[in-house]
């Protein structure tokens, strides 16, 4: 859970730590050290959590820091998504989040950072969402973004279709 992740100097965390909000994670990264509140626990795969495979999977490219996007991404990251050239404000924007994969397709850890680019499955939450619009607008070659609120933190396209057409309840 990112809100549950603090990247920063070990001297800006030692005093949390030691009153046992936060622990550090087991590795030293760029220079820095990664803490994660106590209670925080391993999110189990997408799949495992919801009973059924992923709607689609997409290739990425998140924006670096550099060009107005994260400075670090974790696995479970709760963006949005929005189809290219839509408004946000006129068509809005949608909850299908990714789950990242390794180069075999399965699900990076929580504590690995996410590369810039990669593939991604993806999970449309709303049910009725899936069968009233995303049906007819997922497709192979349909490019769109990662959203964080109003701002686009990545480039993705479809390119394969899973359970989208599967049954809609789930």
């Amino acid at each position: 859970m990112a809100e549950h992740v603090a990247v920063g100097s070990a001297a800006a965390h030692l005093k949390s730590a030691a009153k046992g909000r936060i622990r550090p994670a087991a590795d030293l990264r760029h220079g820095r050290l990664l803490f994660r509140h106590k209670h925080h626990l391993p999110m189990k795969p997408y799949a495992e959590n919801r009973g059924r495979g992923p709607d689609f999977f997409v290739k990425y490219r998140l924006y670096s820091a550099s060009e107005g996007g994260r400075k670090v991404t974790f696995q479970h990251l709760r963006c949005d998504f929005m189809y290219a050239g839509d408004d946000p404000q006129k068509d809005g924007i949608f909850m299908i989040h990714p789950e990242f994969l390794d180069e075999r397709n399965v699900p990076i850890g929580e504590d690995v950072i996410i590369p810039l680019t990669g593939r991604a499955s993806m999970w449309i939450l709303n049910p009725v969402m899936r069968l009233e619009v995303h049906r007819s607008r997922v497709a192979v070659g349909v490019r769109g973004h990662f959203m964080e609120g109003s701002r686009k933190i990545s480039d993705v396209e479809i390119d394969a279709i899973a359970g989208l057409h599967e049954d809609p309840s789930t």
